[in-house]
């Protein structure tokens, strides 16, 4: 009898063991090697990017890259190397697969260097700016194709001489369109071959906040600080705001966040994230709730430092002087990169008590003003103290670029980006630094305010 009843509870046990049903795997995964389309060789140093969520990697000596838990739809992944043309395809992800992407990656031929090699305005950037460089010892003529009528490119031709980096300006209008994803290209000829710069863009619906990551910084192995922009127009206000993130690439406010809180006008912010995974990859994605509905913007991506090394994939400005010693104006670095032998510093400038009723005046090289005994002189020099005089200041919304300077609007508590490029500085240099004389025109008693951005790092 006992025997009889082992018997029956073995078999109802094992029946009752293959009605439990698996979970299915919802998430699927992209990997991949890229390799010189020549020699057939492993190609380390390229950065392979998601475009649609901002992910990116860089590949190692193995050529190989791999992205893992993605939701099954179509993605975007761009392939970038200095050197070679960018390649771009659309990977389709199923559920519980695993996608193999080999690339062969083409040699540029173009006689340029160019940076970026994709432009993400996101949904409230206006203006980027490309750079040419030449990459041998002779002048390379260009002529510039654009293929949608919102944006705009200048000069559409030129010459490129060697050590005389050529900026060219890309300024997306978004004025008579409907809310949604937009994407266009701008061709670049020189040498009869064409180079293509993708570009993205989003227009956000009316009586909608356009809120954005604009950086990622002091990453240790468990904080990060995430910088960005609130932008609210037409009396629209959000009963909350903040970034979210997580180790997935799409992260949602169900997920980890860091809130701001409800906010009804428009202003830069930071958020602190703490309680983090050391030496892991994390996403973190700007967001607003209004009306009941919440609205995303940008994603970027950033890994923690692991046990005992630092963090890496991020900037680091947190050891660098960035300051103005004027209390009425707020300046936050954004990014100081590299292209070529141009150096391109971001900040957030904003006016938080000034009432100037003409334009904002930052002085160019060599000129400046002179308060008591002391004239304040723009100046720039990298960390060896080697100064450049060979540079421009353009700015987000309105620029004129010259030896004397550039006029812009800067009226109280609207953020700009200010842009600065410094061009000729040696590709060794590993820190930059750079002082800004500029004045409130029309005040009165005069304002100035001196902008220092002092021994900032060079990514």
């Amino acid at each position: 009898m006992k025997k009889l009843f082992f018997v029956i509870s073995m078999i109802a046990a094992l029946v009752c063991t293959s009605c439990v049903k698996e979970e299915p795997n919802i998430w699927g995964s992209i990997t991949g090697i890229v390799k010189d389309q020549q020699t057939n060789q492993p190609l380390e140093g390229v950065k392979v990017t998601i475009t649609t969520t901002g992910a990116s990697q860089i590949t190692g000596s193995d050529g190989q890259y791999s992205f893992e838990n993605l939701d099954a739809k179509e993605y975007t992944v761009s392939y970038e190397k200095s050197g070679y043309l960018t390649q771009t395809q659309k990977i389709n992800v199923l559920a519980g697969e695993n996608v193999t992407a080999h690339v062969q990656m083409v040699k540029n031929l173009l006689g340029l260097d160019v940076y970026p090699q994709i432009l993400d305005f996101g949904t409230a950037t206006q203006f980027q700016t490309l750079t040419l460089t030449a990459t041998g010892d002779k002048q390379v003529y260009y002529t510039v194709g654009r293929n949608q009528s919102w944006l705009t490119v200048s000069p559409t031709s030129g010459t490129v001489t060697p050590g005389n980096p050529m900026p060219l300006n890309v300024v997306v209008n978004r004025g008579s369109l409907t809310a949604g994803s937009y994407d266009g290209a701008v061709t670049i000829k020189a040498n009869s071959v064409d180079f293509v710069v993708q570009v993205h863009m989003q227009v956000a619906g009316s009586g909608q906040p356009v809120i954005s990551v604009e950086s990622v910084t002091a990453v240790t192995q468990t904080t990060a600080t995430v910088g960005g922009v609130l932008t609210l127009e037409g009396g629209i206000t959000v009963t909350d705001y903040g970034v979210c993130y997580s180790t997935g690439s799409n992260p949602t406010i169900n997920d980890s966040k860091a809130s701001r809180g409800g906010a009804s006008a428009t202003t830069t912010y930071t958020c602190q994230l703490s309680g983090l995974t050391p030496g892991k990859e994390y996403y973190v994605r700007a967001y607003a709730v209004a009306g009941g509905t919440t609205y995303y913007g940008n994603i970027k991506s950033f890994t923690t430092a692991s046990q005992g090394g630092s963090g890496s994939g991020t900037e680091d400005y947190s050891n660098a002087k960035v300051e103005s010693d004027n209390r009425n104006v707020q300046l936050t670095i954004r990014s100081c990169y590299r292209g070529g032998n141009r150096i391109t510093i971001e900040a957030l400038i904003k006016n938080t008590g000034i009432n100037a009723s003409d334009n904002y005046y930052i002085y160019g090289n060599n000129f400046g003003y002179t308060l008591g005994n002391y004239t304040y002189n723009s100046r720039v020099e990298d960390e060896l103290y080697t100064a450049y005089d060979n540079y421009a200041v353009t700015c987000y919304l309105y620029s004129k670029s010259n030896n004397t300077g550039l006029y812009t609007q800067l009226p109280i508590n609207s953020p700009q980006i200010l842009k600065v490029t410094i061009d000729g500085v040696p590709k060794d240099a590993s820190k930059i630094s750079l002082f800004l004389a500029t004045e409130f025109r029309n005040t009165n008693p005069k304002e100035y305010a001196y902008l220092t951005f002092e021994n900032v790092p060079i990514y």
